[in-house]
C-alpha cells in the first residue's frame, strides 16, 4: 500500500475525530467493501471505536500470519541448505560402503599371511605386500573422511558403534565390556556406516545382544 493511501484504521480514526469535534471531513475516502464502514457525521462514538478495534484486530491477524509465513519460509531455506550440504558431504557413501568388504578381505589375507611370515622370504614379502595394499587403500578412503571403529578388549559396549554377536564368559573383563573385536566398523564424518562386530562379557546389559 502506498504511503499516501489511508488504512481502514486511519479512516475510522478520522471519522471518530470528526464525530468528537463536530467537524466535517474533507471528502473522506471510501472504506473497503468488506466489513462495516463508518457512517457519516453523527454516528455514535462507541460504534466507531468498536469498528476501530475490529480493524486493528484484523490487521494484527494479518501481520501474525505474515510472520508465520516468513518463519516457515526461513526454516525451509535452512532445511534445504542442510540437505544440500549433507548431499555433497555423503555423495560417496554408497561407493565406500560397497568397498568395505574389500577391506575385510585384506584384513583376513593379512592375518593369514602373518601366520606364515616366518616361513621364508617369499612369505614375508607377501605379508608386506598385503599390508602395503591395505594401508594405501585406507589412505585413499581416509581422504573421504572414512575412519575405522576399532574397539579394544575391556572397552565398554556402545550400541551406537558396536554390534554384539555373542555374550561369553571372560576373566578380567567387566560385565558388558567388549571381549573381542570380530570385524572393524567404519564411520564417515561422524555417521556410522557399519558398526564394529564384537563379543561381550556375560552379565552386562543384554539389550540387543544375543544370549
Amino acid at each position: 500500500m502506498a504511503k499516501s493511501e489511508k488504512t481502514k484504521v486511519d479512516q475510522l480514526r478520522e471519522a471518530l475525530k470528526v464525530n468528537k469535534q463536530g467537524e466535517q471531513p474533507s471528502q473522506p475516502e471510501a472504506l473497503p467493501a468488506e466489513g462495516s464502514a463508518p457512517a457519516a457525521e453523527g454516528e455514535p462514538i462507541d460504534a466507531l471505536q468498536s469498528q476501530i478495534r475490529a480493524a486493528e484486530e484484523e490487521a494484527k491477524a494479518h501481520y501474525d500470519k505474515l510472520l508465520r509465513v516468513m518463519a516457515e519460509f526461513d526454516n525451509f531455506k535452512k532445511r534445504a541448505e542442510r540437505e544440500r550440504v549433507e548431499q555433497i558431504q555423503f555423495a560417496n557413501q554408497r561407493l565406500i560402503e560397497e568397498l568395505l568388504p574389500v577391506l575385510d578381505h585384506l584384513d583376513e589375507a593379512l592375518a593369514n599371511t602373518q601366520a606364515v611370515a616366518d616361513g621364508g622370504e617369499t612369505a614375508r614379502s607377501l605379508c608386506e605386500g598385503v599390508e602395503l595394499t591395505r594401508r594405501q587403500f585406507l589412505g585413499i578412503l581416509a581422504r573421504y573422511d572414512l575412519e575405522p571403529i576399532e574397539p579394544e578388549a575391556g572397552e565398554p559396549f556402545d550400541p551406537a558403534v558396536h554390534e554384539a554377536v555373542a555374550q561369553i564368559d571372560a576373566e578380567g573383563v567387566a560385565a558388558g565390556g567388549i571381549v573381542q573385536r570380530l570385524r572393524r566398523g567404519y564411520k564417515m564424518r561422524g555417521r556410522v556406516l557399519r558398526a564394529a562386530m564384537v563379543t561381550v562379557a556375560r552379565g552386562g546389559p543384554s539389550a540387543g545382544m544375543p544370549g
